[in-house]
């Protein structure tokens, strides 16, 4: 990037520190990529995230916290269009449907929620393919929902097309609109594939796929791992975990080296008989070994420093660091609650209940829920299972399609207090019964 000049030809300086071309930053070159041009390493940002999800406690913990609070045992959706009885008809039938909902005949409507919140939290995005079944092969309305791994969408196919354009595996129209996805038929990563070869990833119709991302810059068209901005400091941590065990695991195996005289027997040798290719007698380390060497052979310990005193700060200070870059208290994630009190604590959840709560109903109600329910009420209309006069008119239409989604309530801190605190609240009117039973889940 060249050096920007004012009128009379010389440089002009920058204001701020961090753009400044000193010493300090003279290795500091950022690039200017795009918000998908930097994601070019995506596959490898998500098999490092995957990684660690199975062998990291802390990631392992953080991503079934992020399920447990954005799903909990389920988001409810209570239809609120049409009249009275129809509202009551079409709840029952959607109520019905739950259990039919997964494709794959092992979750609920609800399991596919939290598996979708847990997917997009390891990996960064999932995709729902919506099913439609014929007439008969259901017992409810002919329609299931598969979840498909972000793997099935290659990142790396990025073409031109006659009317438009593919960006990592997604197809845009001629004003910018998805219109397709391509997709592999089977996970590239099982190495497991029926009939043949591995099949081409295939055009599917962008009406039937959700794609469940959270983008973090405009025009993102892949989503990132939470874990993208901790899985340096995790590995790192867990490689210095490691090493700290095996220092102590090693310490504690041998209890003191001593010399003996020529033609002593070493103790514990005569019991298991083995000896080195020298001749010389060999006893396995075990805790509390005493260990005898060859006459003028000595030993010398490295003056390792103690990590007693000063290891438990700095893992704490890493697990910090870490909790930040997840989003994720440390109280919450670690489960040390040591020096908080009542006061701080609730700070603390009611932050990370906010973020939640964001995640909620920018992203999984949005992307998924209403998605699912809008196209779930078509096929029950074309179906025939559901009468809604007027449906084909998009204003009737709309009025059908209204619903309200309920998030599993947050339990409360202070049972006592926290009921005082709605009564009050009702009474001066502040909010309804009806907001304070919706708050709870119900």
């Amino acid at each position: 990037m060249g050096t920007i000049v004012g009128l009379d030809g010389t440089p002009i300086l920058p204001d701020y520190t961090a753009a400044g071309q000193g010493r300090r930053v003279r290795n500091w070159r950022p690039a200017s990529s795009g918000p998908n041009a930097s994601l070019a390493s995506l596959d490898t940002l998500r098999a490092r995230a995957r990684e660690r999800g199975r062998n990291d406690a802390l990631e392992s913990q953080a991503l079934r916290i992020t399920a447990t609070n954005e799903v909990g045992t389920g988001i409810k959706g209570i239809p609120q269009g049409g009249g009275e009885q129809w509202r009551k008809r079409t709840r029952a039938l959607w109520d019905a449907w739950i259990a039919e909902a997964d494709a794959d005949g092992v979750l609920d409507w609800y399991g596919l929620q939290a598996m979708a919140s847990r997917a997009r939290a390891e990996s960064g995005e999932v995709f729902v393919r919506l099913r439609y079944r014929r007439a008969g092969d259901m017992e409810t309305v002919p329609l299931q929902v598969q979840l498909l791994e972000s793997d099935h969408c290659p990142t790396t196919l990025t073409e031109p097309t006659a009317v438009g354009r593919i960006v990592a595996g997604v197809e845009f129209g001629p004003w910018g609109q998805r219109s397709a996805y391509w997709m592999y038929p089977q996970h590239p990563g099982d190495g497991m594939y029926i009939g043949g070869d591995f099949a081409p990833p295939v055009r599917v119709p962008a009406d039937q796929i959700l794609h469940i991302y959270d983008p973090m810059r405009p025009g993102q068209v892949r989503g990132l791992p939470d874990a993208v901005s901790a899985l340096f400091a995790m590995r790192a941590l867990d490689d210095t975990q490691d090493a700290v065990l095996e220092r102590t695991r090693i310490a504690a195996l041998i209890t003191a080296i001593i010399t003996r005289q020529p033609g002593a027997d070493v103790m514990g040798a005569s019991e298991t008989g083995e000896q080195s290719d020298d001749g010389v007698p060999e006893v396995g380390l075990e805790p509390g070994t005493t260990q005898y060497l060859e006459e003028g052979e000595s030993a010398q310990f490295p003056n390792l420093p103690d990590m007693g005193t000063q290891y438990p700060e700095f893992l704490r200070a890493q697990m910090l660091s870490i909790c930040a870059a997840r989003g994720i208290p440390y109280e919450l994630l670690v489960g040390d609650m040591r020096g908080v009190s009542d006061r701080a604590l609730r700070v603390i959840i009611n932050e990370y209940r906010r973020r939640v709560e964001q995640r909620q109903w920018l992203v999984l109600i949005p992307q998924l829920c209403s998605r699912v329910w809008r196209a779930w009420l078509d096929q029950a209309v074309l179906s025939g299972i559901i009468d809604a006069p007027g449906y084909d008119e998009p204003t009737r239409r709309a009025d059908y399609r209204r619903i309200l989604w309920v998030p599993q309530g947050w339990p409360y801190m202070h049972p006592v207090q926290d009921v005082q605190a709605a009564e009050t609240a009702i009474t001066a009117r502040l909010t309804s019964r009806d907001d304070v039973i919706r708050s709870r889940g119900d």
